[in-house]
């Protein structure tokens, strides 16, 4: 009886944080940890989680690969990193950030970045004060530096 009333309170919990968004396996076990769910419990309603298949780590990947490569413009390694921290293995990672790079390429996200943080200025003129610290903005939003210094050089060269 006990068992049933955690179980259920689990599961309700469970299915509030999964109507909010998308959550990987290691998001729900820990939150639901953090709440005091005991180990059994937890697995269990993971594992019925699983079942009805409100939780699919490569669903969930994809959509979160998505929403930081278009709506945030954030770069491979960021997105990477992030999808690490959420639990997800390497090979679904790639797969989702491949899929979703087919539409809105790695470069033309860093472009997007680029023209709304130097809008109406000339990129040309940007010093080299300027474009160090677009070029730090950049890495921190995940691009690698060869990519945000290739089309700093290209931007620059273009306005030339």
């Amino acid at each position: 009886m006990e068992q049933d009333k955690s179980y259920d309170r689990a599961m309700n919990m469970a299915l509030r944080l999964l109507s909010i968004r998308a959550r990987s396996v290691k998001e729900i076990r820990t939150k639901l940890t953090d709440k005091g769910v005991d180990g059994a419990v937890l697995e269990k309603v993971i594992e019925k989680l699983l079942d009805l298949n409100y939780l699919d780590e490569a669903e969930f990947a994809g959509q979160w690969t998505r929403h930081l490569a278009f709506n945030l413009l954030y770069g491979n390694r960021r997105i990477e990193a992030s999808l690490r921290e959420k639990g997800i293995p390497d090979e679904i990672i790639r797969k989702a950030i491949s899929d979703n790079r087919e539409e809105l390429g790695e470069k033309a996200a860093l472009r997007r970045v680029l023209n709304k943080k130097i809008k109406g200025l000339e990129a040309g003129n940007l010093d080299r004060k300027q474009r160090a610290r677009l070029a730090r903005m950049l890495a921190g939003r995940g691009f690698s530096t060869s990519l945000i210094y290739e089309v700093l050089r290209n931007t620059q060269e273009d306005n030339e």
